[in-house]
């Protein structure tokens, strides 16, 4: 599937603290045929600063067109941060996919009873981390149909 061109403000925000494996998205993401920029966060403390102020709607900022969360921050729980962004109105309909390399049931669960979009198992395999990245971007940038053109604070995709 060719990807569309992108404004310039659209993004991927992704939430995590491994060095390794923000090199590894970036090299996923720079494999793609997408035109779309990554946006980090490598604390938990910088994700909840950096949603505080997208829910800021004085500041005007752009929102991420799809957020990548790792389930753990230096062994915190995110589930505090997805509550964040899902009980925000200008934040709900954008997709939530948390990247675990858990696979305790129990974790999807808790991610999913939290309105967690989807949970991906991180890969261990480059290769396996960008035909996962791919095919989501692929299904969540030109498949999906979000809400975003009705919630307010949210672009028109």
């Amino acid at each position: 599937m060719t990807a569309e061109i992108r404004k310039a403000d659209d993004y991927i925000l992704y939430i995590e603290d491994c060095k390794e494996d923000i090199e590894a998205m970036e090299r996923a993401m720079n494999s793609s045929s997408y035109s779309i920029r990554l946006q980090c966060c490598t604390s938990f403390d910088e994700a909840k600063e950096y949603i505080l102020n997208l829910q800021d709607s004085s500041l005007q900022l752009p929102i991420p067109k799809v957020i990548f969360l790792d389930l753990r921050l230096h062994g915190l729980s995110t589930i505090s941060l997805l509550e964040m962004i899902k009980s925000t109105p200008s934040l709900m309909a954008i997709p939530v996919l948390i990247l675990s390399g858990s696979e305790q049931d129990s974790d999807l669960v808790k991610c999913c009873s939290h309105a967690a979009t989807a949970y991906i198992k991180k890969p261990f395999q480059l290769s396996s981390l960008k035909f996962k990245v791919h095919t989501t971007l692929d299904f969540w940038l030109n498949v999906a149909h979000l809400p975003g053109h009705w919630i307010t604070g949210i672009k028109k995709i």
